[in-house]
């Protein structure tokens, strides 16, 4: 599961605005934008004392006009349980309804839950497809599971290659796992020309973040 979208830093003239937009009978009835801003600052505790309920009423504002990056944070909540109770199935809605639009956090929780069978059946096959959207946007724990799923056949015909391919793509951006998993593919030559050496540098580097698998695999060596 993804956390909530990050806020960038407000400046003081900036919070201020948003108050007086929020003003009674403005935010409310037709700025998604801000109304999602605010329950980024009551989720986070930025400016406001954090309240998790209040950001759930100001998320769920923005998310009923439509605005994905409320429907995806809302989601969260649910999620979790911060401010409303814990709902894998209304978390699954309202990732859906981001995912739609595009959204690829939303795109990856849902995924997630798809495959782990939370708020919705078990489905290998949507939890790919999912996890495909996102991973077509450059999300490396997307590419990273979608590889997993093609390295398995759960959900898509088994392909190494494929599994590599996304492998490739996320450890490019640094994911450890990612970085493990392809290096282990080149040390077994599965979807890769067998490479000892690249095996070991990217095992190495998945290290160097403090995989433990990949710790594991250098101290055994």
């Amino acid at each position: 599961m993804r956390t909530c979208r990050p806020l960038f830093r407000l400046s003081f003239a900036a919070f201020l605005c948003i108050l007086t937009a929020a003003a009674p009978g403005r935010a409310e009835e037709d700025n998604p934008e801000v109304q999602f801003l605010l329950g980024v600052l009551h989720e986070r505790g930025d400016g406001v004392p954090q309240n998790y309920a209040l950001a759930a009423e100001w998320y769920r504002k923005a998310a009923e006009q439509g605005l994905a990056k409320a429907q995806h944070n809302l989601g969260v909540l649910h999620e979790r349980g911060d401010g409303v109770p814990q709902d894998f199935s209304l978390a699954a809605e309202w990732y859906l309804k981001a995912a739609e639009q595009g959204d690829s956090s939303a795109q990856y929780n849902l995924a997630f839950l798809h495959n782990n069978g939370r708020g919705v059946p078990q489905s290998h096959v949507l939890a790919a497809e999912w996890y495909g959207k996102a991973a077509e946007q450059a999300d490396p724990a997307a590419q990273y599971n979608l590889g997993v799923l093609y390295y398995d056949g759960a959900g898509v015909e088994q392909d190494f290659a494929v599994a590599a391919g996304w492998f490739q793509r996320a450890a490019a951006a640094g994911f450890a796992p990612a970085q493990y998993n392809l290096g282990i593919m080149y040390a077994r030559g599965e979807g890769v020309p067998k490479n000892l050496q690249q095996s070991l540098a990217l095992i190495k580097a998945s290290a160097a973040q403090g995989h433990p698998d990949a710790l594991n695999a250098l101290g055994n060596q």
